[in-house]
Order: C-alpha cells, then structure tokens, then sequence
C-alpha cells in the first residue's frame, strides 16, 4: 500500500507521463551513471558517501558526505585511483562554460584545528594545466563560477571576491554572497549583478537564487516552499515548478532535473520550461545517499 501511494502521488507531479533517462551523469548511491546506463562504482566512496561529483582528469574530483561547518572532504578518483584532496573543501568545485576548466577550494579542518591557508584551485578537465593561489590565511569560502579566466569566490556574507591567476583580488559590488555566475553576470542571493557594468540589473527579497540554466538566459530561485523560473537579466518569473523537489539541476537550456519524494520513496524527473514534470528512473526507497546530478556550467 505504501508504494502505491508514494507511486500515486510522484506520478501526480510528474503529470502521469514517462520519459527518457537523464542526459547527464549522475551518482545513484556511490554508483556513477553514465546517460547511456553504464554503472561504475566510485572506489573508495562506500561508506563516505558522496555529495557532489565533477569531471576532472578523465575522471571525477567527488565530494563525500564528512560535512562539517561548510566543509566536506575531497577526493580525485582517476584511472580507478582514489587520492584525497584537501585536507578539507567546500564542495566538489565549478566548471566553466566550456567545460574544459574546473575550479575548487581547499582549507584547514574547523572540526580538527587543523588550521591551514584557503586555496583557490583551477585545473583543466582533461589534463594537468592549471594554477593555485592561496589567500593567505583561512577563510570559508566556495567557489561559485568562472568570470573569463578568473574564479569568482564567495563566504556566508563576506564580499564576493574575482580571484585571477595574478594580480589583484577584487569585490563583486553589491552583493554579500553570491550563487552562481554566467558570462558577465554574478548572481546573489536576491539579485544580479552584470560586472562589465558594475550595474545591479534586479533585486527581490522574496526570492533564492540558485543557478543559471546553461545558456545563461534563465535563473532558477526558490519562492516559499517552491520553485520558479525567472529571466536572469530582469527577475520576470517565467513558470513555477512542482512541489515536493529537491537536489535540482539544469539537464540542458529547456529542460532541468530534480528528485521528486513523497512518504520516504523518491524518483529523477524532468521538468520542462513550463513546469510540466515527467519521470525518468523507478521510485525507489529513500536512502542516506541518493541521487547526486554530476555538477554543469
């Protein structure tokens, strides 16, 4: 009876309808999934879970499920070699729009004193080309997204920092955390900035900010206990999605993926521009790690 009326009710928010497995990667449990259904598991990830997963290296940087005052621990898994990152980070990274760079950021471990300076870290995808450059004493700070060839950095409110390879560290104006970031623009919490101009374009205070979809036209926010689709450049809400989501991403620029649960079973659907859902995978039970969208520019 339990998983008719989970199915009922996760068929409800997909509209009743079936479709395509996801066109990303993504990790069921500790298992890579790759779009065409091959299943690789993640050496070493077993009992750490994992909380966030990239490309990098022809392999993957993945982030475990060790979560502690903002830190996670990190590790590349490459040619099937497990190697840790760190000793702490705050997430699995970002890519660029191009996806041929990654960026991430490794500090001391708060619950260990271990103590030990921030360091921003960008590395090619596919091979061994890239730079760190340490701020000088430890702060929690994460990666948000890539302004050109600079990484934009942001704490829980200190400024949000532009971070090149050399030269002068600088502030994003206006915003005291930021999101994401596409092209020129660096979104916050409840606004956009568009740095070429130094111009705040929008803001709302009832509004989340989470990322922009690929193409950097969109932006997809969270509103009460849902969430909606705005025009990135204007802040003009543009659909609202189902209820009863969590762990979103963008799939393409129409289309994005999420995890639909209701009465402890879960389920990967797909929602479209216009808030219409469908699934993509069986319900299955709620587990302490589940689905994890392999991370997107």
């Amino acid at each position: 009876m339990r998983t008719l009326i989970s199915l009922a009710l996760l068929l409800a928010v997909a509209g009743c309808q079936w479709g395509a497995p996801p066109r990303i990667p993504y990790v069921d449990g500790t298992t890579y999934v790759e779009p065409d259904g091959r299943r690789t598991p993640l050496p070493g990830q077993e009992r750490l879970g994992v909380t966030g997963i990239t490309r990098y290296h022809g392999g993957h940087l993945v982030a475990d499920g060790r979560i502690f005052e903002g830190t996670v621990g990190l590790a590349s898994i490459v040619g099937g070699k497990r190697t840790e990152l760190g000793p702490c980070a705050t997430g699995v990274g970002v890519l660029s729009g191009d996806r041929e760079r990654v960026a991430w950021l490794t500090m001391g471990c708060p619950e260990s004193n271990q103590l030990g300076p921030t360091v921003v870290h960008v590395d090619d995808t596919a091979r061994d080309a890239g730079w760190s450059r340490s701020l000088g004493r430890q702060y929690l700070f994460f990666a948000v997204g890539f302004l050109g060839e600079a990484v934009v950095i942001t704490g829980w409110r200190e400024p949000v920092w532009v971070v090149p390879r050399s030269g002068p560290v600088t502030p994003v104006p206006h915003l005291r955390h930021a999101v994401d970031a596409h092209g020129t623009l660096v979104a916050g919490d409840q606004g956009v900035v568009d740095t070429a101009t130094g111009e705040l374009l929008w803001r709302d205070p009832h509004i989340a900010l989470s990322s922009f979809s690929p193409d950097g036209r969109l932006l997809l926010g969270h509103r009460g206990r849902g969430s909606v689709l705005l025009d990135a450049r204007t802040g003009r809400r543009l659909a609202t999605l189902p209820a009863r989501l969590r762990t979103i991403t963008w799939e393409d620029e129409g289309h994005l993926l999420a995890v639909a649960y209701g009465h402890h079973r879960e389920a990967l659907v797909r929602i479209g521009l216009d808030g219409r859902a469908e699934l993509t995978g069986p319900v299955v039970d709620e587990r302490p790690y589940g689905y994890t969208f392999e991370t997107q520019p």
